[in-house]
């Protein structure tokens, strides 16, 4: 199996590259051994977001804000998710 830092690697490159099926599904992996990974957190958020998941991407946003408070960007988009 990947290295996690592969996995967000890979997860990072198929997000760019548009392929958000892909990309979920690197970030879930990542998550599944690094619960904590802001990168990973706030990336599948957006990525929730964009397909109408509000709860997930709220769940997510929710725990990367404990994971990092002083990114403004996480409570744009909890903010966001919860207006939906």
């Amino acid at each position: 199996m990947a290295s996690t830092q592969a996995q967000l690697k890979m997860a990072l490159q198929l997000h760019q590259q548009g392929d958000l099926q892909g990309a979920e599904a690197h970030y879930s992996q990542v998550l599944s051994v690094e619960p904590n990974n802001y990168t990973a957190l706030v990336n599948v958020a957006t990525i929730y977001l964009s397909k109408g998941k509000w709860q997930h991407a709220e769940r997510s946003l929710k725990w990367a804000s404990l994971t990092n408070a002083t990114n403004p960007e996480v409570f744009y988009k909890l903010g966001f998710s919860l207006q939906q």
